[in-house]
This record gives structure tokens, sequence and C-alpha cells, in this order.
């Protein structure tokens, strides 16, 4: 294979082909030298980065933007149609960045969007700016800002309007590339996520497109909605996002994997006594520091008993434990079951004694009292902490707990 030759331009025509220059009578005109489309295309819906960065570099044929100073600075990001960001600011905290461009480049536009319906305003080089284009429809302003002498460019979101999404950065000057080699760019089909490009030629020097080479948007996905087998699925490139679905039941099976439905059961009280009961009459018990209960098949484990006394009693006769003595802090722990997402305590001051309690870290002040036999009745959810832990509080020592129940829920 022979390479092409290129054009060779004299007075506007190709002395080799006859092809008219592109650029014929545009000698001096400031043009399009690059654009910087900061990110990648992806699909249409917002995607926003979490992770702040300082720093953010592209590189377009012989230009490179080099962003620094990036304050509040998000890169990753795509709007509501999918085009790549960069994310300037949070809910509450303005954000900025800065760049310098080559001497030949004499003016730079931002294209910058508000972020969803947010009002945004900017400052570029000390000249504010109301945004009117949204994030949401993947509309956005295009601010010029001439670079003839100060090469410097400083973008910063407004307190009170703290969030932009800046799409594209674009370089212009004069370009003098006489578009010497011409290459051939291959077609370049969109994917679900990955904007493409319809075949052309462009300059090898300076990126400048002669022919075609017209951006083709990407497809978005194709989802196929969850089901009990998968989460929602593209049926293009088979990303998925989100959880499985629930089980479709429809006389007593899935109609999606036939799986059985399974019976309703009833929430399960499984409740010890801790203790066997007896005389009506106090019995403060004995010091122990272990108490274990088995009932239905579930075991309670109190370990770490501080002045804990089992085989104790109220007034009526009521086993009990007793924690606490006259001027000493009780307590105890016990850990439930997987299945055990609460657990409802029985417990009463001691006496006529006042008694506060403390059961992870929550405080109640206890109104029933071991004379009368009656018991507050506190529930403690289990559905994450599995461990218990009761402790009397200084001040008022001694409780009596009567009764320990684990609710296991039912299924429907």
């Amino acid at each position: 294979m022979i390479n092409a030759k290129g054009h060779a331009f004299v007075d506007g025509t190709c002395e080799n082909c006859g092809e008219p220059d592109p650029d014929a009578g545009n000698e001096g005109v400031v043009s399009t030298l690059a654009i910087f489309e900061l990110g990648k295309n992806g699909a249409a819906e917002h995607k926003e980065s979490t992770t702040a960065v300082t720093t953010y570099t592209e590189t377009v044929y012989n230009y490179t933007l080099s962003i620094t100073g990036g304050n509040k600075m998000y890169t990753s990001c795509n709007d509501a149609k999918g085009n790549g960001c960069i994310k300037l600011g949070t809910g509450s905290v303005v954000g900025g960045f800065s760049f310098t461009v080559p001497a030949d480049v004499t003016e730079v536009v931002i294209y910058v969007a508000k972020y969803k319906a947010n009002t945004t305003k900017i400052t570029v080089n000390g000249a504010s700016y109301t945004i009117s284009g949204s994030s949401n429809d993947g509309a956005y302003d295009a601010i010029t800002v001439d670079t003839t002498s100060t090469k410097t460019v400083t973008l910063t979101t407004v307190s009170g309007s703290y969030r932009a999404m800046v799409n594209a950065i674009e370089f212009k000057g004069i370009n003098n590339c006489k578009h010497e080699n011409i290459e051939d760019v291959a077609a370049n089909p969109a994917t679900c996520t990955q904007s493409g490009n319809t075949a052309g030629t462009k300059c090898a020097d300076c990126g400048a497109i002669m022919t075609g080479c017209e951006e083709i948007k990407a497809t978005g996905h194709n989802w196929v909605d969850a089901t009990c087998q998968a989460p929602k699925t593209c049926s293009v490139c088979e990303a998925t996002d989100g959880v499985v679905a629930d089980h479709n039941y429809v006389d007593g099976a899935c109609t999606v994997c036939g799986a059985e439905e399974p019976s309703e059961t009833e929430e399960v009280i499984v409740t010890f006594n801790l203790g066997a009961n007896g005389s009506a009459s106090h019995n403060d018990g004995n010091s122990k520091s272990t108490h274990t209960e088995t009932v239905d098949g579930y075991k309670l484990s109190i370990t770490s008993g501080t002045n804990m006394y089992t085989g104790a009693r109220d007034a009526k006769g009521n086993s009990c434990i007793k924690l606490g003595a006259s001027s000493k802090a009780g307590g105890f722990s016990f850990t439930v079951p997987a299945e055990v997402t609460e657990v409802t305590i029985y417990v009463a001051k001691y006496k006529s004694n006042t008694t506060k309690l403390k059961i992870n870290n929550t405080t109640y002040t206890l109104t029933k009292n071991s004379n009368d036999g009656a018991y507050d009745v506190i529930v403690v959810d289990t559905s994450v902490t599995k461990t218990v832990t009761v402790t009397t509080v200084s001040g008022g020592y001694r409780a009596m707990v009567n009764t320990i129940e684990f609710v296991i829920p039912g299924k429907n």
C-alpha cells in the first residue's frame, strides 16, 4: 500500500488533486484549535463522582488543557443526557478551578450549565454570569473569555448558588496549519455509554476536521425490568442496575422461576421467666455472674453479670434477677440470635426505691415496683444490634428483672 501524499494547497487549490482548500480565505480568522470534552459521555442519566480532585489534564492534538487549583471539583460526571462533565461545588460549598492557555490561544469558550434546576452564578476572571442552561436538559451556556493578553482563566461558583456543570472547554485562535497531512478517520459506532462518529478525514497535524467525523450520541441503555432471577439489565450490553426483584407469586408459585410460595407464619414470642416462682415474699437471691435458660430451642445466655443476684423474688413471689446493691450499680449482657428482631424486658424498681435503668445507652426511669409485682415493659430493637446490655444507674442502684422475651417476626 502506498500512503496518501497529503494535499499541497497553492492559491486555494491542491496541486495534486484539485480539491479546494477548506481554509482558503480564512487566513487570520480566529477558529477552533481544540475542544476538550472533559470526560466520556455515558448513559442518559445524572452521574456524580463523590471524590473531589484538584487537577485534570486532557490533550487534543497539539494542545493540552491542564486544570489546577481544583476546589470541590468532581471529574467523571455526566449530565441527564449522558454528556461528560466536571461538576463544581457541593450543596453548601463553592467550587472552581484555573488553567493557563498557550500563547496562540486568543479566546476560550467555556460551556457551563447550572446543576439540575438550581440557580447558578459563576465568576470567570472576575466577571459574573447567571447560568440559564440546565444539566437536566444537557443544555449549556457558552461563555467566551478573551485570552489575548491574560493567559490564565479562573472559574468559580458563587456562594448561595454553589454548583455548576462544565461540559467542554474550547481553545480558539488563528490556525496557521496548512493541513498537509490528511488522514482517514474510521467510523466508530456509538454504544450504550460511549458516543461514536461517522467516517471522515482530519488533519494529522492540528486535528482540524476535513470531512465527515460527525458525532453519534451514546444510545443509552435498553433496560429490561428486574426479576427474581436478575436485577434490571440492559438487553444490549448486559449492564445491570439495582437488585433482584421479589418473586411474583400466583397460585402458590413464582411465575418467573417456579419457586413455591412459602407458607405464612405467625410472630413467635419466646419467654424466659428468669427462675422459678416461690412464696409471696421478697427474696434477694444469690450473687452470680451468669445465667442460662433454654425455651423452645432458644437459649438466653446472660454474661458479664455485675452485682447480679439470681433466684430472687418480688413481694408476690414472682421469680426475678436482682441487679445492684444498696450503693452499687449492677448489670448484665446477652446476645440474641439473628432472627430475633425485638427483645422485651419486664423490669421494676426494687421495693419503693427510685431506680433508673440504662439499656444500650438509653436511660429509663422505672415507675412500677417489686412490692406490687408490677413491671415496666421496655422494648429493645435488635434488628441490627444483637447485643443487649442492661445496667442500673448510680443513685438508683437496684432493679428487679422479671421476664425477658425474644420476638421473632412472622412471614407472610
